[in-house]
C-alpha cells in the first residue's frame, strides 16, 4: 500500500536537483572541526545549526561526523552565526561569521566544546525545529515548523503525529490504544473522544504550536487516559512588549463528489507586556464545508430466512466556528504571580444526510428505504480561570493553585424523514420523525501543587484537586401523526448525571550522576449518580482507587541514555455515552448510550532507548481491564443493528516504537517514525466468545527540502496497516501530503500553500464477523485538498509572553460529549 508514497520519493530523489542548486546558487562555504576540551576528542554527531545573524533565520542544519568535522555549503553573501549542541556540554556559539564573497571559503579551525558557555550578544536563537523531536518524558509535533499542515483543521493534523490514529469514527487511539486525554494548554477538555474530535475539526492548524504525546505521565497528572495524554499547545507569543501575528488561509476540497467544498480560516495572536502587566490574547474564525460517503453492507440470517441490507449515505456539514481566549497576569512581587484567562469556542453548524438503501430477501430484492436528515444545531464552551503562582526561593520551591469553571451549552434538531419502498422502488409509507437534542455541562475545579526540591538533590511535590460535574440533558422525539406532531415516549429520555472527584498526590524525584529516578501515588475518591428519570434508572457509584507510578532514567554514555517507566491509570466513561438515548440512522440502525459502562483501568510498563539525542526507541506492553470500546449489537428477530459503548473484559497491547531524524544531504532532512502492535481482547459478548488479536503497524515518513531563494518544501505521507480493534477489523489506509512555504517581507511574512492527500487514498474500510454478525464498512472523506495561507508577524519582537499553564479543570471538560454523530 506504500507504492505511490515511495513511488514519489523515488522520483524525486533520482531528479537532478543538486546539480541545479549548485548551478544556480552561490557556493560560499563554513566548515570546522569540533571536540572534546578536556579529552581532545571529536564531539561526534553533535548538532550543528547556521543562522543568519540579522533576524536569527535558520540556514541550515546539520551533524558533525565521526571526527568531529562539519561543513557547510551553497551559501550565499551574509554574516552568519553557529551554533553547536551535544548532550553533556554547554552549547557553543560562533558569532559574526561573515562571508563577503560568494566564492569564499571559511575554516573555522578547531573548536572546543567544554563547561563553558559561550554568550552571543543581543542574538535570539530562532531556529526552524524538525516537525517531530523526543524529549525526556514526551514527543513533540511542532505543527507551526509543517508546511502541510497549513489550511487545515487540529485533527487533519493530529492523524500525522507519529504513533497517533484516527478512526472513521474520529476516535483517537495512541500507539494503537484508545483512552486517550486531550489537553489543550495544559487543560483538560472534559470532552468526551467524540466532542473532542468535534472541538479539533474547528480548530485551525494555523493557532496550533506544538502538539505533545505523553505514554507515560507522572503521578501529578490526572489518572485519566490509559494511553497517555495527548496535550496541544496554543500559539502564544513568547517575546517581550507588544507584538502579534496574522494568518489567513483558504481551501478547497478535491474529491469526485459534485462540487468542491470551501474551507476558510484567520487568526490574530496579540501581547502585550509593560511593568508588571500583561495582557494577551487570540482569537480564530474559521468556515469549513465537507462530506463524507458512507457504505454499510449488513446481513442477518434468522431461522430460514437470510436478509441482506446495502446502504449507501451521503452526508454534508457546513460549519462555522469561532474561538478565543484572553487572559492578564500580573506580578505582585517579583516571585509571586496573579492571573485570569478566559476560553471560548462557538460552533453553528448544519448536517444533511441522504441514504438510500436496497433490502434483498433470500437473494431478491424485496423493498428498501430512503432517509434524509436535516440537522441543524450549535453549541458553545466558556471556561474561566484564576490562577496564583509564587516562586519562594532560587532553588525551584514552588506553590501554584486554580480555580476552573466551564460552561457547555448545546442543541441539535434533527428532521428525519423514512420513505418505505417496495421491490419496485414505488413508496408506500412515509415516516416523519423529530427529535430535539440539548446538552448542559458545568463543571467547576480547584487544585493546588507545590514542589519542594532539597540540598540532598531529591524534589519532592505534591497537590490536591476536587472536581463538581452536574450534566442535565433532556431529549424529546415526536411522531407526525395525522397533521400534528406528538410526543414519542418510547424514545424520548431525560438523563441527569452527577460527578464528584477528589484527588490528592505524593511525588518524590531524585537525580544522580548517571541515574534519574522518580516515584509518586495518586489516590482519587469519585462519587457518580447517573439518573434516566424517564426510564427510572438509577446508577449510583463510589469507588476509592490508587495511582502509582515509576521511572527511572540511566545515562550510559553521551550516546546511549535507558528509561525504564510503569503506571497505573484509569479512563471514566463520558458523560453522554452514559445517557441511554437513542440517535437513528434509520429505523433499522441507530446509537444508543449505555448507563451501564464501568471505568476502565490499565496497567502499562515502557522501556525507552535514546541514541545521540536524536533517535529513540520504546518497548512497552499495557493490559486494561474493563475495556472500553464501540460496539455493535444485532436483533436477529427485528433485523435492527445498533452501536453502544462496552466493557470488554481484557485488552493485551505490546507496542514497539521507532522515531529517528535523517540528513541525507545538506538540504534534504528525513524523519521516519514506526509503531508496530500486538493487540488482543477478550470478552464474553453477545451469547459467545471474543478472541480477536493481531499484529499493526503505523509508518510516518517526513522529508523537508531547503531549497534556494527562501523556498522550503516537505513530501510527508503515512501508512497504516490493518488493525483489529474489538470486534472490527479495519484494512490498511494511507496518505500523501506536499507543502511548499516562503519567507517574505524582510522575514516577518511567510506564504504557505499545500496539497493533501495527493493521491485521493484517505479513507477508511473495516468489518466484523463476530457472532451472528456480517457488517462491511466503507468510509470516504474529502480528504484531497489544496491549500493557501499568509501569516505576518507585528510588533516587539522582545516581549516576553503569558505564563502557560495547566489549570483545574483538565479532566472533567474531556469528557464532555457535543457531537452525536
Amino acid at each position: 500500500m506504500r507504492t505511490p508514497i515511495l513511488a514519489l520519493l523515488a522520483i524525486l530523489s533520482a531528479l537532478p536537483i543538486e546539480n541545479k542548486l549548485l548551478a544556480q546558487t552561490p557556493t560560499g562555504t563554513i566548515s570546522g572541526l569540533l571536540i572534546d576540551e578536556k579529552s581532545g576528542q571529536a564531539a561526534q554527531f553533535a548538532t550543528i545549526m547556521l543562522y543568519r545573524q540579522g533576524d536569527s533565520t535558520l540556514v541550515k542544519g546539520d551533524f558533525s561526523d565521526e571526527a568531529g568535522a562539519f561543513r557547510f555549503e551553497l551559501l550565499e553573501d551574509d554574516t552568519y552565526f553557529l551554533q553547536a549542541t551535544l548532550v553533556g556540554f554547554a552549547d557553543l556559539v560562533v558569532p559574526d561569521i561573515q562571508l563577503k564573497s560568494s566564492n569564499a571559503t571559511i575554516d573555522l579551525g578547531t573548536l572546543r566544546m567544554g563547561e563553558t558557555v559561550q554568550q552571543l550578544a543581543e542574538v535570539v536563537v530562532a531556529a526552524k525545529k524538525p516537525f517531530v523531536e523526543r524529549q525526556a518524558d514526551k514527543l513533540i509535533v511542532n505543527v507551526e515548523s509543517s508546511s502541510v499542515s497549513v489550511g487545515n483543521n487540529a485533527l487533519e493534523v493530529l492523524r500525522r503525529a507519529p504513533g497517533v490514529t484516527v478512526d472513521n469514527n474520529d476516535n483517537i487511539s495512541l500507539r494503537g490504544r484508545q483512552g486517550v486525554m486531550v489537553m489543550i494548554d495544559g487543560k483538560q477538555t472534559y470532552l468526551s473522544m467524540a466532542e473532542v474530535a468535534n472541538l479539533l475539526k474547528n480548530m485551525p492548524s494555523e493557532s496550533i504550536q506544538t502538539i505533545e504525546i505523553i505514554t507515560q505521565p507522572s503521578a501529578r497528572y490526572d489518572a485519566a487516559g490509559n494511553a497517555g495524554i495527548i496535550n496541544i499547545r496554543l500559539k502564544k507569543n513568547k517575546n517581550q512588549g507588544l507584538n502579534g501575528s496574522l494568518t489567513a488561509g483558504a481551501g478547497l476540497g478535491l474529491v469526485w463528489f459534485d462540487r468542491p467544498y470551501e474551507k476558510a480560516n484567520a487568526n490574530l495572536n496579540l501581547n502585550y507586556r509593560k511593568g508588571k502587566f500583561n495582557l494577551f490574547g487570540n482569537y480564530s474564525v474559521r468556515h469549513s464545508d465537507g462530506a463524507n460517503e458512507l457504505s454499510l453492507e449488513r446481513g442477518v440470517v434468522f431461522e430460514d430466512t437470510s436478509t441482506f441490507f446495502d446502504q449507501v449515505s451521503f452526508m454534508e456539514d457546513y460549519n462555522n466556528s469561532h474561538s478565543f481566549k484572553t487572559g492578564l497576569d500580573y506580578n505582585l512581587t517579583d516571585r509571586q504571580t496573579l492571573g485570569v484567562q478566559v476560553t471560548g469556542f462557538l460552533n453553528d453548524e448544519a448536517f444533511e444526510l441522504t441514504s438510500q438503501s436496497d433490502i434483498y430477501t433470500n437473494g431478491d430484492l424485496s423493498g428498501g428505504l430512503e432517509v434524509v436528515n436535516e440537522r441543524p444545531g450549535n453549541w458553545s464552551n466558556f471556561t474561566y480561570n484564576l490562577n496564583y503562582r509564587a516562586s519562594f526561593d532560587s532553588l525551584g520551591r514552588e506553590l501554584s493553585a486554580d480555580a476552573d469553571y466551564s460552561y457547555y451549552n448545546g442543541n441539535s434538531f434533527d428532521n428525519l424523514v423514512t420513505t418505505f419502498l417496495d421491490s419496485e422502488g414505488v413508496s408506500y409509507s412515509e415516516e416523519p420523525l423529530r427529535s430535539e437534542v440539548p446538552i448542559m455541562v458545568d463543571i467547576l475545579a480547584f487544585k493546588a501543587d507545590y514542589v519542594h526540591p532539597l540540598k540532598s538533590g531529591l524534589k519532592l511535590e505534591g497537590g490536591v484537586k476536587a472536581s463538581f460535574v452536574t450534566t442535565d440533558n433532556d431529549v424529546r422525539f415526536e411522531l407526525f401523526q395525522g397533521d400534528q406532531w406528538v410526543l414519542d415516549s418510547l424514545k424520548t429520555n431525560h438523563f441527569m448525571y452527577e460527578e464528584n472527584i477528589a484527588a490528592a498526590y505524593m511525588n518524590a524525584s531524585r537525580q544522580f550522576e548517571k541515574w534519574g529516578f522518580q516515584a509518586g501515588l495518586r489516590a482519587e475518591n469519585t462519587q457518580s449518580v447517573g439518573n434516566s428519570v424517564t426510564l427510572s434508572k438509577i446508577v449510583d457509584r463510589q469507588y476509592l482507587e490508587f495511582f502509582p507510578s515509576l521511572s527511572m532514567q540511566y545515562s550510559l554514555s553521551e550516546k546511549h541514555q535507558f528509561g525504564l517507566n510503569y503506571s497505573r491509570r484509569i479512563d471514566r466513561p463520558s458523560y453522554q455515552d452514559l445517557n441511554p438515548f437513542i440517535y437513528f440512522l434509520d429505523p433499522f440502525s441507530y446509537m444508543q448510550g449505555n448507563p451501564f459502562l464501568n471505568p476502565m483501568f490499565t496497567h502499562s510498563i515502557e522501556l525507552s532507548h535514546t541514541f545521540m539525542s536524536a533517535m529513540n526507541t520504546s518497548l512497552s506492553y499495557s493490559r486494561s481491564e474493563d475495556y472500553i470500546t464501540q460496539v455493535t449489537i444485532q436483533d436477529d428477530t427485528t433485523k435492527t443493528t445498533y452501536a453502544t459503548n462496552y466493557n470488554l473484559d481484557t485488552y493485551h497491547n505490546v507496542s514497539f516504537n521507532i522515531s529517528s531524524p535523517i540528513p541525507i544531504t545538506k538540504w534534504w532532512m528525513a524523519q521516519v517514525n514506526l509503531n508496530a502492535n500486538y493487540k488482543s481482547f477478550h470478552a464474553e459478548f453477545q451469547g459467545d466468545t471474543l478472541d480477536n488479536r493481531g499484529f499493526t503497524g503505523n509508518f510516518y515518513l517526513s522529508n523537508e527540502f531547503t531549497l534556494p531563494k527562501g523556498f522550503t518544501a516537505e513530501l510527508s505521507g503515512w501508512y497504516q496497516s490493518p488493525e483489529v480493534d474489538g470486534i472490527f477489523v479495519g484494512r490498511s489506509m494511507y496518505m500523501a501530503d506536499f507543502g511548499l512555504s516562503k519567507k517574505v517581507l524582510k522575514n516577518m511574512g511567510t506564504i504557505r500553500i499545500n496539497l493533501n492527500d495527493i493521491f485521493n487514498t484517505g479513507r477508511w474500510r473495516g468489518y466484523t464477523d463476530y457472532a451472528t454478525m456480517d457488517l462491511r464498512v466503507n468510509n470516504k472523506w474529502e480528504s484531497r485538498r489544496v491549500n493557501v495561507s499568509f501569516s505576518y508577524r507585528f510588533g516587539n519582537q522582545n516581549v516576553k509572553g503569558p505564563q502557560r499553564r495547566s489549570t483545574g479543570s483538565e479532566d472533567e471538560r474531556n469528557r464532555v460529549k457535543m457531537d452525536r454523530g
